[in-house]
């Protein structure tokens, strides 16, 4: 069965959220998979920055640097999943995690999340 969420934009509202709170000063971490990920998640959020934003995508970030876009693998952060922050940062920080990181980190939680759900079940 084809996902029908895929190619809904979750990825694009998630960097257009992150380029507004970077508008806010805020210092945002975007969470990807890997790297080929990262590079198209970037090459997006440029697209979308259009230059609004300076230095809005950093790659080696200036620990108390506010206003940017870090983007970044879990490999290189330590991460709070209970409550979704970064333990070693400032409390300014917004943490966003793209879901095709969520869906691959937690693939076994989510099936199960799913296990029972109508579309899932057999029919009788």
């Amino acid at each position: 069965m084809i996902n029908p969420l895929r190619a809904s934009g979750r990825s694009t509202r998630l960097l257009s959220h992150a380029i507004a709170q970077a508008a806010q000063k805020k210092k945002v971490y975007v969470l990807y998979e890997n790297p080929e990920h990262g590079k198209m998640m970037q090459r997006q959020c440029a697209k979308m920055c259009q230059g609004n934003i300076a230095g809005s995508i950093v790659y080696k970030p200036d620990a108390w640097a506010s206003g940017v876009i870090v983007f970044e693998t879990e490999k290189n952060m330590v991460i709070d999943w209970d409550s979704m922050t970064l333990p070693y940062n400032h409390t300014d920080c917004v943490l966003l995690v793209d879901h095709y990181a969520i869906e691959s980190r937690f693939k076994a939680l989510l099936a199960m999340l799913h296990q029972f759900d109508p579309h899932t079940l057999p029919t009788v």
